[in-house]
Order: C-alpha cells, then structure tokens, then sequence
C-alpha cells in the first residue's frame, strides 16, 4: 500500500495480549472503565487521521490498515481476555454457563426480552446449585450463609450511613402527611367501586405522592389526577436500563457520562427537574416536617456549594426512587393476595376488632405499628416478592471469605440474590406458599430467620423501612375495613407473578381487581 512498509501484525497482537495482562485485568471498571472504553472508541479514529494525513497513504488504504492494525490488536486483547477467564480466573472452579464466564453480555442477552434478571438467576440456582458464576467476575450465591457474611454485625463490607431524617422522633412527623394520602387513595377507590380498577397504577400513585411529598414538599398530584405524572414515568423508563444492564454498570455510567441533551437523555432531565424541586423546596417552610427538614437541618456535607447540591438532588431523587416502588411492589402483593384469599381480609379485620381500632380516629400509624398478624402478613408478601428481588452487589474483602465451606477469593464481585434465598428450603419450609402465620403461630416454618433480608441487615439496612412498613399498615388496614376486594372478570393474578421486570426495584405488572363497599 502506498506510504505503508507492511503490517505488524503479529507486534500488534502481542501488543493486545500485553495491553491485556498489564492495563485491562487490573482497572476497576466503574472507576477507570469509562475512560478505558472511551479510549478504545477514538484509537481507530486517531489512527486513520495519523496514516491520512501524517504520511503519504491514500483514503482507502489508511481505512484498510487501520482496520487490520486495530483488529489486530483488539485480537490480542480478546484472546488474552478469553483465555484468562476460561483457564486462570479465580472463579474458574464455580459451575455455570461457559458463555457466562467469558462475557457478562450473555447474562444481558438471556434477560433482555422480559427484563427478568431475578428469575433468571433463581433458574440457573435451579439448575448449578448454590453457587453460580454468572458472569466473568461475578458470583451468585443462594445459600442463607451469605446474608449473615455479607450483611451480618461482623462484616467486613462498608456502606455509608445517610444523616438522622428516619429516626422514631423524625418519623412520628409524617404519620400526618401518610394518613392524608391514604385517605386520598381510599375516596379515590370509593368512586370507582364496582368497577374494574388496577390496583397496581392507584398504588404507586399513593407511593409517589407520598415520597415526593416528604422528599420535596409536595405531591405529583397523582392521587388527585388519577394519572402519572412525567417525573414518575421517566423514573420508571429509566430503571429499563438499569434492569437490563444491571450485571454491567461501568456501561451504564458511559451512558451516563455521554454528553447528551435532555430530550434524548431522560436520566438529565429527571436530574434537572430534582434540582429544580430541590431548589423549590429549600426556599419554602412548610407547616409540616418531612424528610429534606431532616436533611437540611444537619448543615453542608460539603464545602463547594455546587457539590452540596449535587448531593441535596441525588438524595432527594434516591428518597423517591427507593421509597416508592419499593412500598408499592410490597402492597400490590398483598393485596394480590388477600383477593385470591378473602380470609387474610377476614382475620386482618378481626385483629383490628380485637385491639378496638375502628375506621375512625382509632386508627393510627402508632395503633396499627404492632398488631401480629398484620405485620405477618406483610413480612410474607416481603419474604416472596421483595422489593429489589436480584439483591445487591458487594466486592469481596482482602484475603476473600468463606461460604458455607466454599472459598471467595477477594475482589471477586459477590451477589446474594434475595428472591432465591427467601425462597430456599434451607431457611423456610413451604418455602413458595403464602403462609403469614410463619411469623406468628407456626415460627417451625422458618429454618434461618436471618434469610429474611428484605430491606437489607444492619448498618446495610434500608434507613426507610420503618416509613414503608407505616405506609403499608395504614393503607392495607384501611382496605380491608373499607371494601371487599375481588379478582376483575378475566384477572387472576398471573400477569402480576410473570410479566413483573426487575429494574432493580420491582417494575410490577398489572392487577385488575373490583372495590365494593363493606356495609358492615
């Protein structure tokens, strides 16, 4: 080719294998990954324009050369990456699919048409036991050991804790702003009784409006229109990705970092919009406490005024993101539940009766906060469906940790996927039926009470589960003392239990049910 002596090849593959074994194997990806992928994205550009311009290579043969040279080296690189993962990775001697430990794109491939990354896991748990690789460096385990190791008083993993907006004191504010939505949902409901309803939509309108009230004082007016509002539909689109590439997060954060425009990039415009909610709010003093009172009273993290609102955004945009689907998921199951069963209904009502709480002032989030049977038949609909079903990631710690008499080494990522292991027999008997009164009368069903980690263990613990559980008590009592609820015609919840996406937080499906009013 004219301007070019030959091609060095074979250098250029060394070169790969090298690049491979020096640079690549060694980056933490959600640190120096981004730059990483940005820097292999430029290279074949960089490369065309030096033979283009810098030497006497015509257009056609620098496009050829630079797509050999490069191909070339990306060779080298794949093989060295291949080959280290099948033959030398410390993960090498965990069962799972061979495609799985060479590229975490196949876990991607087999969850991308129903965005079911939990159920997905809990199939290969099926089929490899308890200690499935599911990815190049990332390892599933199934086995309740894991809770107590990774989320236990002794762990070795860290996480920050998040100021003092949910303590007792701090909480007992919002019982008044909870009562107010609940009665919304429940005068909304009463309108639409005898006719079809999806339960699912009304109940994540509560939980939005709750959350966005708390976190910036003031509803999406969900509740009142009786439709979504954009913010919430863009949380929700947003969490797509997430679900689908959630086993491949430096990926996201590329996403993230592109230099999009809001209109094409929902992720900027829901940022701008918390800005601006959190801009509105801190200008404003409202008659009642919520949880950015909390926030705002515990002073500046930081010193950069631009860094301290980042935080105060990203929090109160967390606040809502967490506090919502999660609570939402739970009661849409419960009451999934109480329609295919009506005796839930029947003995929550009579453990009302028995501690005189009546659908008038009786009725707090203080009275309803430790009533046996209806905290179990929450706790089950927690156990079986919980709120983020795949679990979270941890790395293991220097020297790596053992699980039940298997070795992690460190740095290994680990995955202690809460769907399965609330399902496991190791921890439950009947582990797939709906039984609350394991948590009351019948505690022989329950093998290993630590596999119940719904909301997290420990300094790892949800800091909002005390709200969600007020949230659910008070919604789920005024339900069963306000209306006898029913399958709609054609409903029967399968929708619910299949067609629900894992993005992160459980995307529930649809569930249409019928409200009719109680005469009693």
């Amino acid at each position: 080719m004219d301007g070019i002596k030959g091609h060095p090849l074979p250098v250029l593959f060394v070169l790969g294998i090298l690049s491979h074994l020096a640079v690549f194997i060694r980056i933490k990806p959600m640190v120096q990954g981004p730059a990483v992928a940005l820097a292999l994205l430029i290279a074949p550009s960089i490369i065309f324009v030096t033979l283009r311009y810098l030497t006497t290579t015509g257009l056609y043969s620098a496009a050829t050369a630079t797509t050999i040279w490069y191909g070339s080296y990306i060779a080298g690189v794949l093989v060295s990456m291949l080959a280290y993962r099948t033959f030398f990775h410390r993960l090498r001697h965990y069962p799972g699919s061979r495609l799985a430990s060479l590229t975490q794109f196949h876990h991607v491939w087999n969850t991308k048409d129903r965005i079911d990354h939990y159920s997905y896991i809990d199939k290969l748990h099926k089929q490899y036991g308890d200690f499935v690789r599911i990815g190049p460096n990332l390892l599933s385990i199934a086995d309740p050991a894991i809770v107590n190791i990774v989320y236990g008083p002794t762990t070795k993993f860290t996480k920050s804790d998040w100021y003092d907006a949910f303590t007792a004191s701090a909480l007992r504010s919002y019982d008044s702003r909870i009562a107010k939505h609940t009665q919304k949902l429940i005068q909304q409901l009463r309108r639409r009784v005898g006719t079809t309803v999806n339960a699912q939509e009304w109940i994540g309108f509560f939980a939005f409006d709750v959350m966005g009230d708390l976190a910036f004082g003031r509803t999406f007016e969900a509740l009142e229109l009786g439709k979504s509002h954009w913010f919430i539909d863009t949380i929700r689109e947003g969490g797509l990705p997430i679900g689908l590439f959630g086993t491949t997060p430096w990926l996201l954060e590329c996403v993230i970092r592109l230099p999009l425009p809001p209109s094409i990039n929902p992720i900027v415009k829901l940022m701008n919009h918390s800005g601006n909610l959190v801009a509105e709010r801190k200008r404003s003093n409202p008659a009642e406490e919520d949880v950015m009172s909390h926030i705002l009273e515990a002073g500046e993290f930081f010193e950069n005024s631009r860094a301290e609102e980042s935080l105060l955004t990203s929090d109160a945009r967390l606040l809502v993101v967490a506090g919502s689907d999660t609570t939402a998921s739970t009661l849409t199951h419960v009451i999934y539940y109480i329609a295919r069963d009506p005796t839930l209904a029947t003995n929550l009502r009579a453990e009302l009766a028995e501690n005189n709480l009546r659908n008038d002032h009786s009725l707090t989030i203080t009275s309803l906060a430790h009533l046996p049977f209806l905290n179990a038949v929450i706790n089950e609909a927690l156990r079986l469906h919980p709120p983020v079903p795949g679990g979270t990631y941890r790395s293991s710690p220097p020297g790596g940790i053992k699980v039940a008499g298997n070795f992690i080494p460190e740095g290994c990522v680990v995955l202690a996927p809460q769907y399965t292991i609330q399902r496991s027999s190791k921890a439950f008997t009947q582990p797939h039926d709906f039984i609350p009164e394991r948590w009351t009368t019948r505690p022989e069903l329950i093998r290993d009470k630590n596999a119940f980690f719904p909301f997290s263990l420990g300094r790892h613990g949800c800091i909002g589960k005390q709200l969600a559980y007020n949230e659910m008590r008070s919604v789920i009592s005024r339900l069963v003392l306000e209306f006898d609820v029913a399958f709609a015609e054609g409903e029967d919840g399968r929708r619910l239990l299949e067609e629900t996406q894992d993005r992160f937080t459980m995307g529930v499906a649809g569930l249409d049910l019928v409200f009719r009013e109680r005469k009693a």
